[in-house]
């Protein structure tokens, strides 16, 4: 559920407990779930963003449970449909489940996500405002575009040089004007951790 307010309140509802669980389904992963944390501190530490990030699989083991039941009913053809998964994961939030941002890493071998005709295909991962992302690749461009999409951002369309937001995550650095939106859209709750 998005706020109204962008400045006084958090724009979604999982801000309010500025917290992020990362959670691997698989073992099986191109680059391992604690160094995956550490590239997302990384970014937030660039922009002093106030979230934690949590070991999911560690700490919220319920929560664990419901995002593999969430998983299973969210295949089509073999692939995840990440709509579906996404009108899932708000029912659970609707009765007080999974309150928290979710950042989800599952063996690129075995899942592929389903695109509708003439959808963008989404080969690294699929991230979202409402405190959402699934990763097949967790690499450091792959993780950091992807949780730029949790923090706000979009893609530049048309594609913009030397960008991270771009759809081929060719590098690891974001342009001064993403910078600038991601800065801008943080900037009461950097102000709020400053005074706390």
């Amino acid at each position: 559920m998005k706020f109204e307010t962008r400045r006084t309140e958090p724009r979604w509802e999982w801000e309010k407990t500025k917290k992020v669980a990362v959670f691997a389904m698989d073992d099986k992963l191109s680059v391992p779930k604690s160094d995956v944390i550490g590239f997302i501190e990384e970014l937030l530490g660039e922009f002093a963003i106030p979230l934690d990030m949590i070991d999911g699989n560690l700490k919220h083991s319920r929560g664990l449970l419901l995002i593999k039941e969430i998983l299973s009913m969210s295949m089509k053809n073999d692939k995840i449909n990440y709509e579906q998964f996404e009108k899932e994961l708000r029912k659970v939030r609707n009765v007080g489940g999974l309150p928290y941002g979710i950042v989800i890493l599952i063996d690129k071998g075995k899942y592929e996500f389903y695109n509708k005709p003439g959808q963008q295909p989404a080969i690294y991962g699929i991230g979202v405002e409402d405190g959402l992302v699934i990763l097949r690749y967790t690499h450091k461009a792959s993780v950091r575009h992807e949780f730029a999409h949790i923090l706000g951002l979009n893609h530049h369309h048309p594609p913009k040089q030397g960008c991270i937001m771009n759809w081929e995550c060719a590098t690891s650095t974001f342009c001064d004007e993403c910078k600038g939106k991601i800065q801008e859209m943080w900037e009461d709750k950097m102000k709020a951790r400053e005074m706390t």
